[in-house]
């Protein structure tokens, strides 16, 4: 549910929107993607993956505003670093409304 919302959030993210527009966008199909997923895992409550979803999309369009303007991400290594970081943070994220709300 949180990699497919992730997954989702990513390929939206990489659309050329404005700033605003492209938050709005990411967070609404990186939720409607948590949402759908529930349908694939039956066992998992709707809540769970409208919570996740959002909260993983609001990550994702935060992150790529915080970064988009950065100089230095032209360069190998911290552009690599910047690639990484909604993945590791999605996953401490996926954890605890996991443990949370399923269970």
């Amino acid at each position: 549910m949180g990699a497919l919302a992730l997954a989702v959030g990513a390929a939206v993210v990489a659309l050329p929107l404005s700033s605003w527009r492209g938050a709005l966008v990411t967070t609404a199909a990186s939720t409607l993607a948590g949402v759908l997923a529930t349908l694939l895992l039956p066992d998992i409550d709707v809540l769970a993956g409208l919570v996740l979803g959002a909260a993983v999309g609001v990550l994702i369009s935060s992150l790529h505003v915080l970064f988009d303007a950065l100089e230095s991400l032209a360069r190998k290594l911290p552009s690599v670093a910047a690639i990484v970081l909604p993945v590791t943070v999605t996953g401490i994220l996926v954890y605890v409304v996991g443990r949370v709300l399923v269970g």
